[in-house]
Protein backbone atom coordinates (compact mmCIF):
# COMPACT_ATOMS: atom_id res chain seq x y z
CA UNK A 1 0.00 0.00 0.00
CA UNK A 2 1.43 3.76 -0.43
CA UNK A 3 2.33 6.85 -0.56
CA UNK A 4 0.05 9.54 1.38
CA UNK A 5 3.05 10.64 2.22
CA UNK A 6 3.32 8.46 2.77
CA UNK A 7 5.01 4.28 0.02
CA UNK A 8 -1.86 0.87 2.69
CA UNK A 9 -5.60 4.82 3.16
CA UNK A 10 -8.42 6.66 5.37
CA UNK A 11 -11.65 7.03 6.33
CA UNK A 12 -14.78 7.80 6.71
CA UNK A 13 -18.00 6.80 8.70
CA UNK A 14 -20.45 8.81 10.64
CA UNK A 15 -18.57 7.91 13.71
CA UNK A 16 -15.20 7.71 12.83
CA UNK A 17 -13.02 9.90 13.90
CA UNK A 18 -10.36 10.12 11.39
CA UNK A 19 -6.56 11.05 11.81
CA UNK A 20 -3.62 11.08 9.60
CA UNK A 21 0.26 10.10 9.11
CA UNK A 22 2.53 11.58 6.28
CA UNK A 23 3.16 9.48 2.81
CA UNK A 24 5.71 7.92 0.72
CA UNK A 25 7.67 7.84 -1.87
CA UNK A 26 5.74 7.63 -5.61
CA UNK A 27 8.55 5.80 -7.37
CA UNK A 28 8.16 2.24 -6.24
CA UNK A 29 10.93 2.37 -4.22
CA UNK A 30 9.50 2.32 -1.36
CA UNK A 31 9.55 5.09 1.47
CA UNK A 32 7.54 3.70 4.69
CA UNK A 33 5.36 6.71 4.47
CA UNK A 34 3.52 5.54 2.24
CA UNK A 35 0.09 4.07 1.66
CA UNK A 36 -0.55 0.71 0.09
CA UNK A 37 -0.48 0.59 -3.74
CA UNK A 38 0.39 4.40 -4.00
CA UNK A 39 2.43 6.23 -5.97
CA UNK A 40 2.93 3.55 -8.99
CA UNK A 41 4.09 4.29 -12.09
CA UNK A 42 1.22 5.10 -14.87
CA UNK A 43 3.06 3.04 -17.19
CA UNK A 44 1.65 1.08 -20.25
CA UNK A 45 1.28 -2.33 -18.78
CA UNK A 46 3.05 -5.24 -19.91
CA UNK A 47 0.22 -7.55 -20.25
CA UNK A 48 -1.09 -10.08 -17.75
CA UNK A 49 -4.32 -11.67 -16.53
CA UNK A 50 -6.56 -8.83 -14.87
CA UNK A 51 -7.99 -8.51 -18.61
CA UNK A 52 -11.13 -6.01 -17.69
CA UNK A 53 -14.57 -7.41 -17.25
CA UNK A 54 -16.31 -3.53 -17.69
CA UNK A 55 -19.50 -3.07 -18.41
CA UNK A 56 -21.29 -0.07 -18.59
CA UNK A 57 -21.44 2.06 -15.15
CA UNK A 58 -24.68 1.44 -13.61
CA UNK A 59 -26.75 4.20 -12.28
CA UNK A 60 -27.47 3.99 -8.59
CA UNK A 61 -29.51 6.10 -6.44
CA UNK A 62 -27.71 7.96 -3.60
CA UNK A 63 -29.24 7.90 -0.12
CA UNK A 64 -30.17 11.24 1.73
CA UNK A 65 -26.83 13.20 2.50
CA UNK A 66 -25.29 12.07 5.74
CA UNK A 67 -26.84 8.67 5.53
CA UNK A 68 -24.60 5.84 5.41
CA UNK A 69 -25.09 2.36 3.61
CA UNK A 70 -24.89 -0.67 5.95
CA UNK A 71 -21.02 -2.22 6.29
CA UNK A 72 -20.83 -5.46 7.88
CA UNK A 73 -16.91 -5.23 8.49
CA UNK A 74 -15.28 -1.52 9.15
CA UNK A 75 -10.67 -1.61 9.22
CA UNK A 76 -8.53 0.92 9.81
CA UNK A 77 -4.43 0.40 8.54
CA UNK A 78 -2.60 1.62 11.15
CA UNK A 79 1.07 2.62 9.94
CA UNK A 80 3.91 1.64 12.25
CA UNK A 81 5.08 5.55 12.13
CA UNK A 82 1.96 6.59 13.49
CA UNK A 83 1.23 8.10 17.09
CA UNK A 84 -0.98 5.05 19.23
CA UNK A 85 -2.02 7.36 21.84
CA UNK A 86 -5.64 7.53 20.16
CA UNK A 87 -5.85 4.22 18.88
CA UNK A 88 -8.68 2.38 21.45
CA UNK A 89 -11.18 5.34 20.65
CA UNK A 90 -11.19 3.96 16.65
CA UNK A 91 -13.85 2.63 16.32
CA UNK A 92 -12.53 0.17 13.58
CA UNK A 93 -13.95 -3.60 14.24
CA UNK A 94 -10.87 -5.10 12.79
CA UNK A 95 -6.66 -2.90 12.86
CA UNK A 96 -4.61 -3.89 10.00
CA UNK A 97 -0.97 -3.21 11.35
CA UNK A 98 1.27 -1.93 8.62
CA UNK A 99 3.60 -3.77 9.22
CA UNK A 100 6.61 -5.84 8.73
CA UNK A 101 8.63 -6.84 5.60
CA UNK A 102 10.50 -9.97 4.26
CA UNK A 103 13.44 -10.76 2.51
CA UNK A 104 14.49 -13.99 1.32
CA UNK A 105 15.72 -15.37 4.69
CA UNK A 106 12.35 -15.00 6.22
CA UNK A 107 11.18 -11.51 8.46
CA UNK A 108 13.50 -8.71 9.05
CA UNK A 109 14.02 -8.23 12.67
CA UNK A 110 15.89 -4.75 12.53
CA UNK A 111 13.55 -2.55 10.99
CA UNK A 112 11.15 0.23 12.67
CA UNK A 113 7.61 -1.99 11.51
CA UNK A 114 8.90 -4.69 13.33
CA UNK A 115 10.10 -2.69 16.53
CA UNK A 116 6.85 -1.59 17.04
CA UNK A 117 5.37 -4.68 17.39
CA UNK A 118 4.72 -4.76 21.00
CA UNK A 119 3.43 -1.31 21.27
CA UNK A 120 0.99 -1.83 17.96
CA UNK A 121 -0.06 -4.85 20.00
CA UNK A 122 -0.44 -3.31 23.58
CA UNK A 123 -2.41 -0.32 21.93
CA UNK A 124 -4.62 -2.60 20.06
CA UNK A 125 -6.35 -4.37 22.66
CA UNK A 126 -8.95 -6.89 22.10
CA UNK A 127 -10.01 -6.19 18.63
CA UNK A 128 -8.85 -8.27 15.67
CA UNK A 129 -5.64 -7.75 14.34
CA UNK A 130 -3.80 -8.39 11.16
CA UNK A 131 -0.51 -7.97 10.24
CA UNK A 132 0.86 -6.86 7.41
CA UNK A 133 3.72 -7.69 5.50
CA UNK A 134 5.02 -4.68 3.34
CA UNK A 135 6.59 -5.70 -0.07
CA UNK A 136 6.91 -2.53 -1.75
CA UNK A 137 10.59 -2.77 -2.53
CA UNK A 138 10.38 -4.01 -5.74
CA UNK A 139 13.76 -5.08 -6.78
CA UNK A 140 13.75 -7.76 -3.23
CA UNK A 141 10.24 -8.73 -4.58
CA UNK A 142 11.63 -9.95 -7.81
CA UNK A 143 14.00 -11.73 -6.55
CA UNK A 144 11.73 -13.82 -4.26
CA UNK A 145 9.47 -14.13 -6.61
CA UNK A 146 12.29 -15.85 -8.78
CA UNK A 147 13.58 -17.64 -5.67
CA UNK A 148 10.93 -20.28 -5.64
CA UNK A 149 13.09 -22.00 -2.58
CA UNK A 150 12.79 -19.05 -0.63
CA UNK A 151 8.96 -19.18 -0.32
CA UNK A 152 8.29 -21.71 2.31
CA UNK A 153 11.09 -20.34 4.66
CA UNK A 154 9.51 -16.97 4.25
CA UNK A 155 5.79 -18.19 4.78
CA UNK A 156 6.97 -20.18 7.99
CA UNK A 157 8.47 -16.95 9.50
CA UNK A 158 5.57 -15.10 8.46
CA UNK A 159 3.30 -17.19 10.21
CA UNK A 160 5.50 -17.46 13.40
CA UNK A 161 5.87 -13.90 13.48
CA UNK A 162 2.19 -13.79 13.41
CA UNK A 163 1.62 -16.01 16.30
CA UNK A 164 4.08 -14.71 18.51
CA UNK A 165 2.78 -11.37 18.77
CA UNK A 166 -1.36 -12.98 18.77
CA UNK A 167 -2.50 -12.01 15.36
CA UNK A 168 -5.63 -13.28 14.12
CA UNK A 169 -4.38 -13.00 10.27
CA UNK A 170 -1.99 -11.86 7.97
CA UNK A 171 -2.56 -9.42 5.06
CA UNK A 172 -0.01 -10.20 2.07
CA UNK A 173 0.77 -6.60 0.56
CA UNK A 174 2.84 -7.64 -2.37
CA UNK A 175 3.21 -4.94 -4.95
CA UNK A 176 4.64 -5.21 -8.09
CA UNK A 177 5.45 -2.62 -11.13
CA UNK A 178 3.28 -1.47 -14.31
CA UNK A 179 6.77 -2.60 -16.49
CA UNK A 180 7.77 -5.97 -14.69
CA UNK A 181 8.61 -8.31 -17.88
CA UNK A 182 10.10 -10.44 -15.39
CA UNK A 183 7.15 -11.30 -13.05
CA UNK A 184 4.91 -13.47 -13.93
CA UNK A 185 1.21 -13.69 -12.87
CA UNK A 186 2.03 -17.59 -11.75
CA UNK A 187 4.88 -16.33 -9.72
CA UNK A 188 3.13 -14.60 -7.68
CA UNK A 189 0.27 -16.99 -7.25
CA UNK A 190 2.75 -19.75 -6.75
CA UNK A 191 4.20 -17.18 -3.57
CA UNK A 192 0.88 -16.55 -2.58
CA UNK A 193 -0.30 -20.16 -2.07
CA UNK A 194 2.66 -21.44 -0.17
CA UNK A 195 2.08 -17.92 2.16
CA UNK A 196 -1.78 -18.95 2.30
CA UNK A 197 -0.89 -22.62 3.20
CA UNK A 198 1.47 -21.59 6.13
CA UNK A 199 -1.16 -19.52 7.91
CA UNK A 200 -3.81 -22.22 7.09
CA UNK A 201 -1.58 -24.55 9.16
CA UNK A 202 -2.07 -21.94 11.97
CA UNK A 203 -5.77 -21.30 11.35
CA UNK A 204 -4.51 -17.42 10.88
CA UNK A 205 -6.64 -15.98 8.15
CA UNK A 206 -5.30 -14.98 5.03
CA UNK A 207 -5.77 -11.79 2.71
CA UNK A 208 -3.92 -10.04 0.29
CA UNK A 209 -4.13 -6.73 -1.54
CA UNK A 210 -4.61 -5.53 -5.06
CA UNK A 211 -4.27 -2.09 -6.71
CA UNK A 212 -7.85 -0.99 -7.45
CA UNK A 213 -6.57 -0.50 -11.16
CA UNK A 214 -5.50 -3.56 -11.39
CA UNK A 215 -8.17 -4.55 -14.53
CA UNK A 216 -7.32 -1.12 -16.14
CA UNK A 217 -3.60 -0.94 -16.30
CA UNK A 218 -3.70 -5.02 -16.60
CA UNK A 219 -1.06 -6.03 -13.45
CA UNK A 220 0.41 -9.08 -13.17
CA UNK A 221 -2.15 -10.39 -11.07
CA UNK A 222 -4.10 -13.66 -11.41
CA UNK A 223 -7.33 -12.24 -9.54
CA UNK A 224 -9.66 -15.35 -9.86
CA UNK A 225 -6.61 -17.61 -8.47
CA UNK A 226 -5.87 -15.27 -5.57
CA UNK A 227 -9.21 -14.88 -4.95
CA UNK A 228 -9.73 -18.60 -4.49
CA UNK A 229 -6.51 -18.63 -2.37
CA UNK A 230 -7.12 -15.69 0.04
CA UNK A 231 -9.72 -15.70 2.65
CA UNK A 232 -10.21 -11.88 1.98
CA UNK A 233 -8.92 -9.16 -1.00
CA UNK A 234 -8.21 -5.96 -0.24
CA UNK A 235 -8.79 -3.39 -3.15
CA UNK A 236 -6.58 -0.41 -2.41
CA UNK A 237 -9.17 2.20 -4.24
CA UNK A 238 -7.03 4.80 -4.00
CA UNK A 239 -4.24 7.08 -6.08
CA UNK A 240 -5.50 6.65 -10.17
CA UNK A 241 -4.26 9.91 -10.32
CA UNK A 242 -0.35 10.08 -9.29
CA UNK A 243 1.42 12.42 -7.83
CA UNK A 244 3.85 12.47 -10.94
CA UNK A 245 1.04 12.35 -13.47
CA UNK A 246 -1.78 15.24 -14.11
CA UNK A 247 -4.37 16.10 -11.50
CA UNK A 248 -7.68 14.20 -10.94
CA UNK A 249 -9.58 12.50 -8.33
CA UNK A 250 -8.04 10.03 -6.15
CA UNK A 251 -9.85 7.36 -7.56
CA UNK A 252 -13.53 8.24 -9.23
CA UNK A 253 -16.56 7.82 -8.53
CA UNK A 254 -17.88 7.50 -12.04
CA UNK A 255 -16.38 9.37 -15.47
CA UNK A 256 -14.54 6.40 -17.39
CA UNK A 257 -15.31 8.21 -20.65
CA UNK A 258 -13.20 10.79 -18.96
CA UNK A 259 -10.49 9.00 -17.23
CA UNK A 260 -10.54 5.59 -18.96
CA UNK A 261 -11.48 3.79 -15.83
CA UNK A 262 -13.81 4.43 -12.05
CA UNK A 263 -14.58 3.14 -8.65
CA UNK A 264 -17.66 1.90 -10.10
CA UNK A 265 -16.28 -0.31 -12.81
CA UNK A 266 -13.86 -1.13 -10.67
CA UNK A 267 -16.24 -2.93 -8.33
CA UNK A 268 -18.16 -4.39 -10.92
CA UNK A 269 -14.26 -5.81 -12.46
CA UNK A 270 -13.51 -7.20 -9.03
CA UNK A 271 -16.97 -8.76 -8.28
CA UNK A 272 -17.04 -10.62 -11.16
CA UNK A 273 -13.55 -12.72 -10.52
CA UNK A 274 -13.70 -12.30 -6.69
CA UNK A 275 -16.89 -13.61 -4.37
CA UNK A 276 -18.34 -10.05 -2.93
CA UNK A 277 -18.01 -11.14 0.78
CA UNK A 278 -13.89 -11.99 0.20
CA UNK A 279 -13.87 -7.92 -0.67
CA UNK A 280 -13.18 -5.24 1.17
CA UNK A 281 -12.58 -1.97 -0.16
CA UNK A 282 -9.47 0.20 1.14
CA UNK A 283 -10.47 3.96 0.72
CA UNK A 284 -7.44 6.51 1.02
CA UNK A 285 -8.76 9.45 2.77
CA UNK A 286 -5.90 11.76 1.66
CA UNK A 287 -5.35 13.76 -1.88
CA UNK A 288 -2.89 15.91 -3.76
CA UNK A 289 -2.02 19.43 -4.92
CA UNK A 290 -0.03 20.03 -7.96
CA UNK A 291 1.41 23.19 -9.22
CA UNK A 292 0.21 23.78 -12.75
CA UNK A 293 0.30 25.60 -15.89
CA UNK A 294 -2.66 27.36 -17.45
CA UNK A 295 -3.53 24.03 -19.77
CA UNK A 296 -3.30 22.45 -16.32
CA UNK A 297 0.17 20.56 -16.71
CA UNK A 298 1.56 20.02 -13.56
CA UNK A 299 5.02 21.81 -12.93
CA UNK A 300 6.65 19.40 -10.49
CA UNK A 301 5.27 16.05 -8.63
CA UNK A 302 2.49 16.80 -6.62
CA UNK A 303 2.71 16.72 -2.99
CA UNK A 304 0.56 14.58 -0.22
CA UNK A 305 -2.14 16.00 2.29
CA UNK A 306 -4.32 14.25 4.40
CA UNK A 307 -8.17 15.11 4.94
CA UNK A 308 -7.51 16.50 8.25
CA UNK A 309 -5.31 18.89 6.51
CA UNK A 310 -7.00 19.08 3.38
CA UNK A 311 -10.27 20.12 5.47
CA UNK A 312 -8.40 22.58 7.34
CA UNK A 313 -7.35 24.29 4.11
CA UNK A 314 -10.75 23.92 1.93
CA UNK A 315 -13.41 22.26 3.57
CA UNK A 316 -15.57 19.94 2.51
CA UNK A 317 -16.39 21.29 -0.93
CA UNK A 318 -20.67 20.45 -0.15
CA UNK A 319 -22.11 24.19 -0.23
CA UNK A 320 -26.17 24.87 0.06
CA UNK A 321 -27.58 25.34 -3.19
CA UNK A 322 -26.96 29.03 -4.20
CA UNK A 323 -24.14 29.93 -1.71
CA UNK A 324 -20.55 30.52 -2.98
CA UNK A 325 -18.05 27.89 -2.28
CA UNK A 326 -16.18 27.71 1.07
CA UNK A 327 -13.83 30.18 1.64
CA UNK A 328 -10.30 29.13 1.84
CA UNK A 329 -7.03 30.47 3.54
CA UNK A 330 -5.78 31.52 0.22
CA UNK A 331 -7.27 34.50 -2.09
CA UNK A 332 -8.76 33.81 -4.90
CA UNK A 333 -9.73 30.07 -3.97
CA UNK A 334 -12.85 28.19 -5.21
CA UNK A 335 -13.46 24.33 -3.82
CA UNK A 336 -16.20 22.41 -5.34
CA UNK A 337 -17.45 18.65 -5.02
CA UNK A 338 -16.87 17.26 -8.33
CA UNK A 339 -20.43 15.87 -9.08
CA UNK A 340 -18.59 12.60 -11.53
CA UNK A 341 -16.50 11.67 -9.45
CA UNK A 342 -17.85 12.64 -6.20
CA UNK A 343 -14.77 14.30 -4.78
CA UNK A 344 -13.16 17.38 -3.50
CA UNK A 345 -11.52 19.71 -6.13
CA UNK A 346 -10.28 22.92 -4.73
CA UNK A 347 -8.55 25.61 -6.82
CA UNK A 348 -6.06 28.38 -5.99
CA UNK A 349 -4.05 31.32 -6.68
CA UNK A 350 -0.92 31.83 -5.09
CA UNK A 351 0.87 35.31 -4.10
CA UNK A 352 3.25 34.89 -6.55
CA UNK A 353 0.21 33.89 -9.11
CA UNK A 354 0.72 30.12 -9.53
CA UNK A 355 -2.16 28.16 -9.92
CA UNK A 356 -2.43 25.20 -7.55
CA UNK A 357 -5.49 21.88 -8.04
CA UNK A 358 -6.10 19.98 -5.13
CA UNK A 359 -8.31 16.71 -5.04
CA UNK A 360 -9.34 14.33 -2.28
CA UNK A 361 -11.50 11.70 -1.15
CA UNK A 362 -13.61 12.66 2.04
CA UNK A 363 -16.37 11.37 3.75
CA UNK A 364 -19.06 12.10 1.18
CA UNK A 365 -17.31 10.60 -1.42
CA UNK A 366 -16.28 7.34 0.53
CA UNK A 367 -20.31 7.42 0.91
CA UNK A 368 -21.29 7.98 -2.24
CA UNK A 369 -18.89 5.10 -3.54
CA UNK A 370 -20.25 3.13 -0.80
CA UNK A 371 -23.44 2.85 -2.27
CA UNK A 372 -22.40 1.13 -5.14
CA UNK A 373 -20.52 -1.57 -2.92
CA UNK A 374 -23.71 -2.17 -1.41
CA UNK A 375 -25.67 -2.76 -4.60
CA UNK A 376 -22.83 -5.67 -5.65
CA UNK A 377 -23.57 -7.25 -2.34
CA UNK A 378 -19.58 -5.54 -1.02
CA UNK A 379 -19.73 -5.09 2.59
CA UNK A 380 -16.49 -4.69 3.99
CA UNK A 381 -14.66 -1.83 4.25
CA UNK A 382 -11.41 -0.28 5.59
CA UNK A 383 -9.44 3.17 5.37
CA UNK A 384 -6.17 3.76 5.07
CA UNK A 385 -4.89 5.03 7.53
CA UNK A 386 -4.96 5.73 11.11
CA UNK A 387 -4.04 9.54 11.92
CA UNK A 388 -5.45 10.51 8.31
CA UNK A 389 -8.71 11.70 8.96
Amino acid sequence: MKPLVVGLGTLILALVVWTVPSFISQTGSKTDVAAPGAGTPRDSASGGTADSLAGASPTIELPRRGVMPPVRTIGTFVPYWSGLESLSADPADVLYYFGITVNTAGVVTDEPGFAKLDAFVSAAGNRRRHLTVRMLDRDMNAEILQNSDSHERIADSIAATALQYGFDGVVLDLEVGLVSFHIAPASITAFAETVGESLQRENLHFAMTLYGDTFYRKRPYDIKALGKLADEVLIMAYDFHKSFGTPGPNFPLNGREEYGYDFTTMIGDFTRAVPPEKITVIFGMYGYEWYVDDQDRPSKSAEALTLVQAKRRFGTGTNPPGESPRACSQSLCTVRRDPISAEVEARTKTENGRTLVVWYEDDESVRRKRVVMEAAGVENLAYWAYGYY
